[in-house]
């Protein structure tokens, strides 16, 4: 009986990663999916509407070169500061796009860097905050969070390599009209 149950927790593990770790081929089609379905990464009771604005963009976030999928949405912010949560659909060397569970919380208008940061030596997205200079990088397929500056305390000005230029991305608009349209077939 132990050895049955241990079989069937094996198998049931197996099955929850395989299904979490779904390849998506398109991340626009599978984010519309959700969002007509009614899921929000972070609303229980998100209220779509045809007339529901979707942002995204593209930037290389892994460094192989291949641009990940920054996407979200009017439903999706988080509170009263201006942030939002983005689905992130990073490039899988086997083709295709994994979304990164829980996404990344950042403004409607993108961060303010995304490409090499040279104080952690790996690709990540830089932001600010309040008497703060972050770091989000991916790692083994989750995202980890470092602080710059002594004492994790920074402003950023004390970093204008990443806070100086403007993004080399630009963040695209469409509603889920928009994006029923497009794949109607």
């Amino acid at each position: 009986m132990k050895t049955m149950l241990i079989i069937i927790g094996l198998w049931l593990g197996l099955n929850f990663f395989t299904a979490s770790a779904q390849v998506v081929k398109d991340p626009l089609l599978d984010y519309y999916q959700s969002a007509k379905a009614g899921e929000s990464p972070s609303d229980d009771e998100a209220h779509y509407s045809p007339q529901t604005p979707i942002y995204y963009f593209e930037a290389d976030f892994t460094g192989d070169g291949r641009k990940s999928f920054f996407i979200t949405d009017d439903e999706s912010r988080e509170g009263p500061h201006g942030d939002y949560r983005w689905s992130v659909y990073y490039p899988l060397a086997s083709g295709g796009y994994q979304k990164l569970a829980g996404g990344i919380s950042m403004r409607k208008n993108g961060p303010a860097y995304i490409g090499y940061v040279a104080e952690i030596k790996r690709y990540g997205i830089v932001d600010s905050g309040k008497h703060v200079v972050s770091v989000q990088y991916l790692s083994d397929g989750k995202i980890n969070v470092t602080f710059l500056g002594k004492n994790q305390e920074a402003e950023k000005e004390d970093y204008p390599q990443y806070f100086a230029s403007p993004a080399k991305w630009q963040v695209q608009k469409t509603t889920l009209a928009g994006l029923s349209q497009k794949y109607a077939q």
